[in-house]
């Protein structure tokens, strides 16, 4: 009889545990379709919001209430790992504190160095586990690619619709300046673009063709040159790799002809007179670059803030003049509180060589691993160091090293160069059972 009570009350202990452990794996899945729904809504919102002071509020919330279920997954199961490229931008952040010492104007540098900066990094870790913890790469390019179709229609939807966005494009206006500036409009569409274009390439997906259709629409609009190229570079490596996977000649013959196929829609569409807008702009920036030809009043401003900037990096080239003090260069030399279109050379002048390697230390050392493992034939790491060379291309003619996108894109690159010790152990397992 006392065996009996012994057994029956281990039986019910262990009913007991098996039904805590159920409960405590139904709340993490709680938890976790939460924290899903969050990032979706903060990256929409940060792409959407992040020049409109009345709205930033809402993105603020958002970040902290996703940083908040993210936590409630993570810390259970794990401690917080400090990846390679998040060690990199805490010790960025750490030379911004310090630069406040020697900063030219140094109220400009304590907001960047004592809230901005830290909080992105703080949400950059974060992410940066919760993504490696659950697998989430797949979810995160979801994330940018839902942000920048998100930005497509709020874009149209701020114009009057539809019709309002056509007329300010025959009136030959670029468009989106009521919503955020023009380049990051085009930036977050045309990453949007190279994603809809990897899915129609690699899995078939064809739906995705209107999607890219209306990130194109959008990102033609705004008139920026540096949309332009990256949805050409974006989608000419797409095709590269493709062929490169399958290792075909009829895929290299297929790709030949989609290639061709692009350029001429692209060629015809830059001929409309909506589209008027860019292709000058366009033409203007190959004129800049070759010295030949009209080149326009904005590429000129740009081009003299880059040299001014560039003279003030010889002067302090180690240290800098202080974090987001390089607006005191344009002020001095051209009037205006001006950013230096340029966030390699902005980063130069700010915080000199230092700063800057260790910024880019963030992008680079996984960019490296990323390149590295494309031998492997995967997807998403071609869409990936695709998405963050565009990324880096497209830095000489806008400054992001404070922006909130561009460390989704750093958190992007580093998951996948660099996860955690147990997730490459069972990598390894998986690899060896296959």
């Amino acid at each position: 009889m006392t065996l009996l009570r012994l057994q029956m009350s281990s039986l019910g202990r262990c009913t007991l545990l098996i039904n805590t452990i159920d409960r405590v794996e139904e709340r993490d899945k709680v938890f976790e379709k939460i924290a899903n729904i969050l990032l979706m809504l903060y990256a929409v919102s940060i792409y959407i919001w992040s020049d409109d002071e009345n709205m930033v509020i809402y993105s603020t919330l958002l970040c902290l209430a996703s940083m908040v279920f993210m936590l409630l997954v993570v810390v259970p199961r794990r401690h917080i790992v400090i990846s390679r490229p998040m060690a990199y931008l805490l010790l960025f952040d750490a030379y911004c504190i310090a630069s406040i010492l020697w900063a030219r104007e140094p109220w400009r540098a304590q907001t960047m160095a004592f809230r901005t900066l830290p909080l992105l990094t703080i949400f950059a870790i974060i992410l940066y586990n919760y993504i490696d913890e659950i697998d989430g790469k797949d979810l995160l390019v979801r994330a940018i690619y839902v942000a920048g179709i998100g930005l497509a229609v709020y874009t149209i939807y701020m114009q009057g619709g539809l019709g309002g966005y056509l007329q300010l494009l025959n009136a030959g206006t670029r468009v989106g300046d009521n919503v955020n500036n023009v380049n990051i409009i085009g930036l977050g569409t045309g990453i949007s673009v190279i994603i809809a274009f990897y899915y129609v390439i690699f899995y078939k997906k064809l739906y995705h063709l209107v999607l890219l259709a209306l990130c194109g629409f959008v990102a033609l609009g705004t008139g920026s040159n540096k949309a332009l190229v990256i949805m050409m570079l974006g989608c000419f490596l797409v095709l590269v790799f493709y062929t490169y996977v399958t290792g075909s000649v009829f895929t290299l013959l297929k790709t030949a002809v989609i290639l061709v196929v692009v350029v001429m829609v692209a060629i015809a569409l830059l001929q409309l007179p909506m589209f008027e807008t860019i292709n000058q702009r366009f033409n203007g920036m190959i004129n800049a670059y070759l010295g030949v030809g009209q080149v326009n009043s904005s590429a000129k401003i740009r081009d003299y803030l880059v040299q001014v900037g560039l003279q003030q990096f010889v002067q302090t080239p180690l240290f800098g003049i202080g974090i987001n003090n390089g607006a005191t260069v344009a002020l001095q030399t051209v009037g205006h509180d001006y950013y230096l279109h340029n966030n390699y050379v902005e980063l130069l002048v700010d915080c000199g060589i230092i700063g800057t390697f260790l910024f880019y230390g963030a992008i680079v050392s996984s960019l490296i691993r990323v390149i590295r493992s494309l031998k492997s034939g995967s997807p998403i790491c071609a869409l990936v160091a695709i998405v963050i060379v565009a990324w880096l291309i497209i830095q000489y003619g806008y400054v992001c090293y404070y922006s909130k996108p561009a460390y989704l894109y750093i958190v992007l690159a580093a998951v996948i160069a660099f996860p955690s010790p147990s997730k490459c152990k069972k990598t390894a397992r998986w690899n060896r059972t296959r």
